[in-house]
């Protein structure tokens, strides 16, 4: 009989425990949807705005973006508990959605001039276009690595720590990464340089 009791007794407190663990999981989720929820906006600017600069492309940046947010809502249960990791993990995704684009979809050109930023050339300013559209052929030139830290570093303005958590790395892994990959862009930019001086002496 005492047995008998001492058993309920233990089956009684499992129970208990796993109610509350379900509870406690419960809350936990409900407490990263809210921030997935609340925070929506400044995600999606913020996922939207890599993209861009990985795509050049607005159309598949918004597609690619509305991806990135329903994987997260769909894996809330896996998400950290605070904003700035979850940032951190809707990056890592967007690269990976992102590098997957490039192997299915093979697109290795520069946008077109009503998908593309900065496309026009001409008018006031067309100088600084210009520039901004050389960087972005060169930039496009890298592999998805390359582009990958550059633009994390350059245009999402994230630490080094921050950067080595998405491309899932060390810290010093991930300065190194960065150092190479400028200096194969500047090495795209030498050549387009190099390239238009030829095709204008050709041209003269």
């Amino acid at each position: 009989m005492v047995l008998e009791e001492g058993q309920n007794m233990r089956a009684n407190a499992t129970a208990d425990m796993a109610a509350g663990a379900i509870h406690a999981d419960a809350a936990g989720n409900q407490h990263r949807r809210h921030l997935l929820d609340s925070s929506f906006e400044r995600f999606y600017s913020v996922i939207y705005r890599y993209l861009l600069h990985r795509l050049f492309d607005r159309e598949a940046a918004e597609e690619l973006s509305a991806e990135t947010l329903y994987r997260a809502a769909a894996a809330v249960d896996r998400l950290p508990a605070d904003p700035h990791r979850i940032e951190i993990w809707l990056l890592r995704t967007a690269t990976n959605l992102v590098n997957s684009h490039y192997r299915k979809q093979r697109l290795r050109r520069f946008a077109d001039d009503r998908r593309s930023v900065g496309a026009s050339t001409h008018g006031p300013g067309s100088a600084d276009r210009e520039r901004v559209a050389a960087l972005h052929r060169a930039l496009r030139s890298l592999r998805p690595g390359d582009q990958t830290v550059v633009v994390l570093r350059h245009y999402a303005q994230m630490s080094f720590d921050d950067i080595a958590k998405v491309l899932g790395c060390r810290t010093d892994a991930a300065r190194a990464r960065l150092s190479q990959a400028i200096k194969r862009l500047r090495e795209r930019l030498h050549s387009q340089d190099s390239h238009e001086l030829q095709t204008g002496d050709h041209g003269g």
